[in-house]
């Protein structure tokens, strides 16, 4: 994390960049004050090491040679990427939803779109059993229906982002895939819809007749 100007030292930066380069790969996110610049590191680095000064140094100099040094590093810290899905959504009377149901990879942000869409789902079943228009085998049809969006379309789809990002080969025919899609407004349409897990979303309720 850096309160440095990114922007300034690198102009025409975007406040969302992948970085591909054999020296050192690397993500960067612009917040309103500061940037962040996020690392792919092995599994088996040492978590208190690799945020040691010294180390969060030589990774800038790898990433950034011509402006490392003129970057405030205001703090640096780890995470694990992860995928967790509990068994079931519904245990009695307590209802999951969100990061207390599953984890998986900050990959396309599915993760946080999935955990609203549980709460809509939630939300409409407990209003229908309010009203009496359900009873509660309404709550085991959205906890399986909404465990099978993680296992189904959230995991697979995070990965898919992430597979062979070390393989230049692969990464080429994805980043060519990118530009076809790009290039099709109709495409372009379907991916941002299934990129939002629109096409899984909870649906609204049909009235009768």
């Amino acid at each position: 994390v850096t309160t440095t100007a990114l922007d300034e030292l690198l102009p025409g930066l975007a406040p969302l960049a992948y970085v591909r380069d054999p020296r050192q790969s690397f993500s960067v996110l612009g917040m309103p004050d500061h940037w962040r610049l996020i690392f792919r590191l092995p599994a088996d680095a040492p978590r208190g090491r690799v945020t040691e000064r010294p180390a969060v140094r030589a990774l800038l100099e790898h990433a950034l040679p011509s402006c490392a040094g003129r970057l405030d590093v205001a703090d640096a810290h780890t995470y694990r990427l992860a995928s967790y899905v509990l068994p079931d959504y519904r245990v009695g009377r307590v209802l999951f939803a969100g990061d207390a149901a599953h984890l998986t990879s900050t990959a396309g942000g599915m993760n946080m779109n999935c955990g609203l869409h549980d709460a809509v789902a939630w939300g409409r079943a407990l209003t229908r059993i309010h009203r009496g228009e359900a009873d509660e085998r309404v709550l085991d049809r959205v906890a399986s229906e909404r465990r099978a969006v993680v296992t189904d379309k959230v995991i697979p789809r995070s990965e898919a982002r992430t597979a062979g990002i070390g393989d230049t080969t692969a990464l080429r025919r994805a980043l060519d895939g990118i530009g076809r899609i790009a290039a099709d407004p109709a495409r372009v349409t379907d991916y941002l819809f299934t990129a939002s897990l629109l096409d899984c979303a909870p649906r609204p309720r049909q009235p009768a007749g």
